[in-house]
């Protein structure tokens, strides 16, 4: 059973554009799908790039496999595994 704090586990899915890049694996909270980095060719913008120009902010990955902005990479200290990914899209 797996007892992480969605919080914290959520600050990993956003602005994550170097996390991820530096990940092996990566995966989705949202659909579940496990993927290498490479998959990622999607980007949203970070909202306060436009506001604060002065400081170094990621972009946010987007699932290639169901559009959503919900990809975490292991590289946040976290196992990708499919029991990780349903237990943090259940909570």
């Amino acid at each position: 059973m797996f007892h992480h704090d969605r919080k914290k586990v959520e600050k990993h899915t956003k602005n994550n554009e170097c996390e991820i890049r530096e990940s092996e694996t990566c995966g989705c909270i949202n659909c579940s799908a496990i993927f290498k980095p490479e998959e990622v060719t999607s980007w949203q913008d970070a909202v306060d790039a436009a506001e604060h120009p002065e400081h170094h902010i990621d972009r946010t990955g987007i699932c290639p496999h169901c559009g959503d902005a919900f990809v975490i990479g292991d590289k946040s200290g976290y196992k990708v595994t499919s029991a990780f990914l349903d237990a943090m899209r259940m909570r």
